[in-house]
């Protein structure tokens, strides 16, 4: 019930977005799932490019709203919601309106073993996936 609460609280903008992220959450899992990386590779941008590092000052808003939706959205699906997909779906969400972005796949080797991250990056604001990047050596990226 105070799911139901916290999501009449939002603006009409921030319900779509999470309507939006969730349903790309879902296909995106889906097409992990079933299809190999080589065949999402063409949806998520041109290999090793970059996005511009400015964006148009009237969509900072919509920057911010787009991450919060698919963070957010991302801890309550009953499915794992992981860095990667919640890059590939800000992507998604930020293309269809125009606004372009990249996606960083990184590595880090920590206590012998190897681990995986993924962010976006949209103007000079990290979308999703934020935090220690530095630790991450960058292996790919997917720009507009």
């Amino acid at each position: 019930m105070k799911k139901l609460t916290v999501l009449r609280r939002l603006t009409w903008l921030q319900r779509g977005l999470v309507v939006e992220a969730f349903c790309l959450l879902r296909l995106t899992r889906a097409a992990s799932f079933w299809l190999p990386f080589r065949y999402l590779v063409p949806y998520l941008g041109a290999v090793q490019k970059e996005s511009p590092v400015t964006v148009n000052p009237s969509q900072e808003h919509l920057l911010k709203q787009v991450g919060w939706s698919v963070r957010s959205t991302s801890q309550y699906t009953p499915w794992v919601s992981n860095c990667m997909a919640q890059a590939m779906v800000a992507k998604f969400i930020l293309r269809r309106r125009g606004i372009p972005s990249t996606l960083y796949i990184g590595v880090s080797k920590t206590d012998e073993l190897l681990a995986g991250h993924a962010w976006l990056r949209a103007g000079t604001k990290i979308i999703t996936g934020g935090g220690a990047l530095s630790r991450y050596k960058q292996v790919i990226r997917f720009g507009a």
